[in-house]
Formats: structure tokens, sequence, C-alpha cells
């Protein structure tokens, strides 16, 4: 093999490679008004609440094209009332990223942690 193969190959790898690790992938945070969110923190709410959600995403991230998190009826669910300065954190674990990559892409998990706080 000479040196033009192995730079072909070297990058075919690194492209491959990285396509593997794009994604279309989005997650849209909405509240429907059921329980009151606000995104800057009250004074009174000084107990904090994590939710960790899983989505998985299919095809590259292309399907479903966007997945819809309601932060009022995750929260509601939990039986809290309102919630007030929430962060979100989207992530991926390593079994999540060894998942993707010996599927090729056909399965992509995320992580989605909510944190507010509450009365």
């Amino acid at each position: 093999m000479n040196i033009n193969q192995k730079c072909f190959y070297l990058k075919i790898f690194l492209l491959a490679t990285l396509f593997l690790f794009c994604s279309c992938a989005r997650v849209r945070y909405k509240s429907g008004g059921d329980i009151p969110v606000f995104l800057n923190k009250s004074k009174f709410h000084r107990n904090e609440k994590t939710i960790t959600l899983k989505r998985n995403f299919y095809l590259w991230g292309l399907h479903p094209y966007e997945s819809v998190v309601f932060l009022d009826e995750e929260f509601k669910r939990r039986n809290l009332t309102e919630v007030s300065g929430i962060e979100i954190k989207e992530y991926m674990k390593t079994s999540d990223t060894l998942i993707s990559i010996f599927s090729f892409g056909l399965i992509i998990p995320r992580r989605l942690e909510i944190t507010g706080s509450t009365l």
C-alpha cells in the first residue's frame, strides 16, 4: 500500500467518523400552561427537583425530526404545583455513545436533565 492509498483511507475514515457524530436530532421545550413555569428563579422556591428523561432518535437523528418536551406536564406528573429557575442539560452517557457508534447512527439516545426550584 503506497502513501496515496493510506491518505485516501485516512480521509475516508475521518469523514465516516465525522458523519457518525453528526445528527439532526432536535429537542424543543415548551410549556402548555398547566402549572406556572418560570425561567428566572423565585426567592420563595428553595427545593430543587431534577427530572431525567431519555429520548431515542433514529436514522442519524432524522426521525423523529423534533421531540417536544412539555415542561409543565413533566413537573406536574411529579406532583409539583409551580417551578422556577429552569436549567436544562442534554447529554449522552458513554453507553449511549457506544450504541450510536455500533449502530452506525441508526439509534441515537439522548438524555435530558431538567432541574427546577419549587416551594
